[in-house]
């Protein structure tokens, strides 16, 4: 169907445009993505923050380290 000019340029203005419907099993899959993501995330997190103290303590009781104790 070949829409009437007046109604094309209504569409535009008003911004319509086509907008992907997502069925019930892909927001499942997405929740469950974003999930795995934030836990990845938070063990990055967990890991990094020992890191630190270790580096800390270390620095602590025996000074300085050498750079190759500290390269990652």
């Amino acid at each position: 169907m070949v829409e009437q000019p007046d109604q094309a340029g209504n569409k535009r203005l008003r911004g319509e445009r086509n907008v992907r419907y997502i069925t019930s099993i892909e927001r499942m899959g997405i929740a469950e993505g974003m999930a795995k993501g934030i836990a990845t995330g938070r063990e990055e997190g967990r890991v990094e923050g020992e890191s630190r103290l270790l580096r800390r303590l270390l620095e602590r009781r025996f000074g300085a380290l050498p750079q190759w104790a500290t390269e990652q």
